[in-house]
């Protein structure tokens, strides 16, 4: 803990500032995922009732995130302490990321991605928001610091599998960067065996399968995690789909013709609709989904809440994930020099697989943060290593 001491100070700015804010916000949600999540977490503590109406079941939204608040607003938590929840997962990031950078690389690489995660204030906005984003990246990066663990049992990869269960069941995106991190998982560590990568696959089936059956029982009809992929697809894929429109984009001709449909009939129409406009013109769908991809690195957002949006927010965000990207890719410029070890080659991989998996539907800076901190992570160590570059060379 001594070597890291300026992390928790960091930790310890973060809730302090973390508090004040959260205080000055009150009770007002600002955005509608947040009324949703909040709504289906009330009906979970209130009802046991999995529902944002309070009447409907619903699979609308993954079920990680909203179990766990309503788990902390069943013994009395309100909006306050939600939020505060967001700020100490957070730094629980910055304890888990310097954990592992000081593991496989060093306690200067650890201090500097904690502070990079301060200077990076978007991680602390959201924080403040009902979003399930900073849980994500705290079940993240528990995960891969399990996973550079030298010592390999079943016990330990039946915990990491129940990790990334939840973890899907938070957001979706991340069943499909599996495959990722169980090849380099595989090829990185040689205790690692068969019986391991089962147990992980066999305790994420089980997890996953709970609420997919639950889903089946109340639904009649598979649902693996969430009713919403058709919805998100055509707001990605439709005539007024733009790079950057994200739910921005009209998609109102065709909830019209959903008006008395359930939420299942519903999603599965507006998947058919976004899959025929994808077939329609093969190449407008391929330049479309490249410059969805190029916006996911974007710093800036078209968002309906014009009180949340601002240029000064704008060139913030600009002058810090800009700085972030801009080392990233001197420092993959460098890569003869500073040679990408295996595990910073597993960050980019997720880091870059994540935007391609988001551009089949749309992309926004929201969906990019929990994988913002491999970025930061990639930044510090490639920061550690010009410093013991730069003092080798005053050494001489």
């Amino acid at each position: 803990m001594t070597k890291l001491k300026i992390s928790y100070g960091i930790i310890f700015i973060i809730l302090i500032c973390g508090a004040a804010y959260s205080l000055y916000l009150g009770d007002d949600l600002r955005y509608l995922d947040e009324e949703h999540y909040y709504q289906i977490a009330e009906n979970l503590s209130s009802q046991f009732s999995y529902s944002i109406s309070g009447d409907e079941s619903t699979a609308f939204r993954p079920p990680g995130y909203p179990i766990l608040l309503s788990a902390f607003m069943y013994i009395g938590a309100d909006i306050f302490h939600l939020r505060m929840l967001n700020f100490i997962f957070l730094g629980l990031c910055i304890i888990f990321l310097a954990k592992i950078i000081e593991k496989l690389y060093s306690t200067r690489a650890a201090i500097i991605s904690s502070c990079l995660v301060l200077a990076y204030p978007v991680l602390f906005y959201t924080s403040s928001t009902l979003y399930p984003q900073i849980f994500a990246a705290f079940l993240l990066l528990a995960f891969l610091f399990q996973l550079v663990t030298k010592t390999a049992s079943t016990w330990l990869y039946i915990l990491m599998g129940i990790n990334y269960a939840i973890l899907i069941l938070t957001i979706p995106v991340f069943l499909l960067l599996l495959p990722i991190i169980g090849i380099w998982a595989i090829y990185s560590n040689k205790d690692i065996k068969i019986k391991h990568i089962f147990a992980l696959l066999i305790s994420v089936s089980i997890v996953v399968g709970v609420w997919t059956v639950r889903n089946y029982l109340v639904f009649n009809s598979f649902i693996l995690t969430s009713s919403n992929a058709g919805t998100v697809l055509l707001l990605g894929n439709s005539e007024n789909t733009t790079p950057n429109s994200g739910t921005n984009a009209d998609i109102s001709k065709y909830q019209q013709q959903t008006i008395g449909m359930n939420e299942v009939d519903r999603d599965k129409y507006f998947s058919s609709q976004a899959i025929k406009f994808m077939l329609e013109d093969p190449v407008r769908t391929i330049e479309r989904y490249t410059l969805k991809f190029i916006n996911y690195f974007n710093y800036r957002n078209n968002i309906r809440i014009k009180s949340e949006s601002s240029k000064a927010k704008d060139m913030l965000m600009l002058a810090t994930y800009g700085t972030l990207l801009g080392l990233l890719i001197i420092r993959l410029l460098l890569f003869v020099r500073y040679k990408v070890s295996r595990f910073e080659l597993l960050l980019l991989s997720l880091y870059v697989c994540s935007g391609l998996i988001y551009a089949i539907f749309f992309t926004r800076i929201r969906f990019r943060l929990p994988f913002d901190f491999l970025l930061i992570g990639m930044v510090a160590i490639f920061l550690d290593n010009v410093i013991t570059t730069w003092q080798n060379s005053n050494s001489r």
